[in-house]
């Protein structure tokens, strides 16, 4: 391998690490804008997930608000937990 080879094959590894390292920074950035969504617009949130749960159940309102405000599962799961025991 000449140098210039090994020069393209660094600079290859660097950028996928730093794509990867956006990648996980983005994801923890979703989790904490969806945390925030949910605690600015609390009522509204339970009302939608409780119609959700209505029609389609509980594991269809955790994947609906895993998809709208980027929670982790375990964020999801439990306010859906919440919103359900409150009725």
């Amino acid at each position: 391998m000449d140098f210039m080879s090994m020069g393209l094959l660094l600079l290859v590894l660097a950028a996928g690490f730093i794509i990867i390292a956006q990648r996980k920074e983005l994801q923890h950035l979703r989790e904490v804008n969806g945390k925030l969504q949910v605690k600015a617009g609390r009522d509204e949130w339970v009302k939608q997930t409780r119609e959700v749960m209505k029609k389609d159940g509980q594991v269809k309102a955790v994947k609906y608000i895993r998809d709208e405000t980027g929670m982790s599962l375990v964020d999801a799961k439990q306010f859906v937990d919440s919103v359900g025991h409150k009725k």
